[in-house]
């Protein structure tokens, strides 16, 4: 099992918890802070599926997120920021647990969120390709196993001074064609419920405004999300990696 020592995940019984009526200032989301980097585990039962470390400015957001389902993976994003914590761009690249690229695969995309659209171009060694699609209200970037880019959801909130946002959640992967909707909601002074595949994923958050932890038992996903101390991601990457090229199970 991976050496970390989680803090506490708010384990929220979400049938108990009012609905707070959506109305402009009385959002209970503080206003964000430039914090250090932050560490988040993500955890199925006793299995480490996911580690993500990240740093969130005013201005930038920052992450590598290593992941082992169905093999391990080491994604790498920044997505720029307004004034108002909108996303004006997001650039990514994903390389195996070993760090180094998929033959024949994208180097890296980059994303520019328009006033109404999100155009997309895959960078390649021989060349690029691009597309776009149609984007409305306000947008979250998302990318598989990654907790952390909610963030840039709580931050939104707090700005807007709403209990309640639709965010048109763009992923950030080549060929999605189009955005899905997210819908956010204040539930406790410390926590919000996003709606993730109809079921409710709760998000716990600090007196700055960066997440805890998260609670997915009710989704069909039931990962359970912990912010911890610093580890070395390109060493736990290596180690999962060489562990799946002899043939043995991953470590917990």
């Amino acid at each position: 099992m991976l050496a970390a020592s989680p803090r506490r995940v708010a384990v929220v019984a979400l049938a108990a918890l009012p609905l707070v009526a959506c109305s402009a200032g009385s959002t209970s989301i503080p206003v964000p802070e430039p914090v250090a980097a932050t560490t988040l585990l993500a955890r199925l039962g006793a299995d480490t599926v996911a580690i993500e470390r990240f740093t969130r400015t005013a201005k930038h957001m920052d992450g590598t997120l290593v992941t082992r389902l169905p093999a391990t993976r080491i994604t790498r994003y920044s997505v720029e920021l307004s004034p108002s914590g909108a996303p004006l761009r997001a650039d990514v690249s994903v390389r195996d647990g070993l760090g180094a690229p998929f033959p024949g695969g994208l180097q890296s995309l980059s994303v520019r969120f328009a006033h109404d659209s999100a155009i997309f171009v895959g960078h390649r060694s021989a060349s690029d390709t691009s597309q776009a699609f149609v984007v409305r209200g306000p947008v979250l970037p998302s990318l598989p196993m990654s907790y952390a880019l909610y963030e840039l959801a709580l931050a939104r909130m707090s700005f807007f001074g709403r209990d309640s946002v639709d965010f048109a959640t763009v992923p950030l992967s080549f060929g999605t064609g189009q955005s899905y909707v997210q819908s956010v909601r204040v539930v406790s002074r410390d926590s919000v419920r996003i709606i993730l595949n109809g079921s409710p994923l709760l998000v716990s958050h600090d007196r700055r405004g960066a997440i805890d932890g998260v609670d997915g038992s009710r989704t069909t996903f039931k990962v359970q999300v912990a912010r911890v101390d610093s580890v070395d991601l390109e060493s736990i990457a290596k180690a999962w990696a060489q562990r799946e090229q002899s043939g043995a199970s991953s470590p917990k």
